[in-house]
């Protein structure tokens, strides 16, 4: 096989260079040549081509492509090989493990969008009440976490968000899908995630996603600050509250006098020291100036995450 693939390889390279084609059409020239081949000879192919390279003081990272091809391309080629190993309960959870996560990469290089195919595959998995606790949990993130145009999918995922008594890992693989929609109707449920999702700390990825649902979230402001300035609210909450304004001073433009007149008593020493770095760091980010502590509170920057 070995010289079979490198016989088909040295034709196409000879007419390549014979015409003078550049190393992106010879990469492509060398991609549709694997397509029909067998997971094997592609993975050979991709190493023959790669030894060459080097062997003719090709550049590394160039030479790493035509590798990178061969292993692609068989990768594909086994996609089917992949479901069946994953699905197949005989097998060993190492091997089913393995294979419905390479299964689960191939299907996410090739589409943006959960297919009809992956909805059946994952749901079986999942809904599985006699399979392994590992698979139908792998089974329920991968539904959760890729972006859909199947509504019920949609649905399944704001209502996973949204669902406090689900397990913390599925909520926030679903809100990595929901932010993708950009759906205003979120923002509540956002919010939401944002102040009772804790992972020991603020949730910065969740407050700047917020900030993005433009200029709709313009309406939440009030309660954002609300949050803020509720001392029976974690440190970490009110500083999420009000990062999202700050975000929206920072990327959007937004200015209000009567918000920079609330914040501006919370530079105190009278406050925790993180609602003070709080204040400030907005303030500077609704005005363009500079804001100074000049006298520290209690606590110390760590608050944030409970320790002091």
């Amino acid at each position: 096989m070995k010289k079979g693939v490198k016989t088909g390889l040295i034709i196409i390279m000879s007419i390549l260079l014979f015409t003078g084609i550049s190393y992106a059409g010879f990469l492509f020239y060398v991609k549709n040549y694997l397509k029909n081949a067998p997971p094997e000879a592609q993975l050979k192919a991709g190493e023959v081509l790669y030894n060459d390279c080097i062997q003719e003081g090709g550049n590394e990272e160039e030479c790493q492509k035509y590798l990178e091809a061969g292993i692609g391309q068989a990768l594909i080629k086994s996609k089917d090989k992949f479901l069946r190993n994953a699905i197949n309960q005989e097998l060993p959870a190492e091997e089913r493990v393995s294979s419905l996560a390479l299964y689960n990469t191939i299907m996410r290089q090739d589409y943006d969008y959960l297919t009809d195919e992956e909805i059946g595959v994952y749901f079986g998995l999942a809904n599985n009440k006699d399979d392994l606790t590992e698979i139908r949990d792998m089974a329920m993130i991968y539904i959760l976490e890729a972006p859909s145009k199947n509504k019920e999918i949609i649905n399944l995922q704001t209502s996973i968000m949204e669902d406090e008594a689900a397990k913390e890992s599925y909520r926030f693989k679903a809100f990595e899908s929901v932010i993708k929609y950009k759906n205003p109707e979120d923002i509540p449920a956002l919010i939401n995630l944002m102040k009772n999702y804790r992972d020991g700390g603020p949730n910065i990825k969740i407050s700047n996603a917020i900030c993005w649902y433009w200029p709709e979230i313009k309406k939440y402001i009030p309660d954002l600050m609300e949050d803020f300035k509720n001392k029976d609210n974690s440190l970490a909450t009110r500083s999420d509250s009000l990062n999202i304004i700050e975000c929206l001073g920072k990327y959007h433009g937004f200015k209000d006098q009567e918000i920079i007149k609330e914040l501006e008593p919370f530079l105190k020493p009278s406050n925790h020291f993180v609602i003070q770095t709080s204040a400030q760091s907005a303030l500077q980010e609704l005005t363009n100036k500079d804001y100074k502590i000049k006298e520290k509170g209690e606590g110390n920057a760590f608050g944030i995450w409970g320790v002091e």
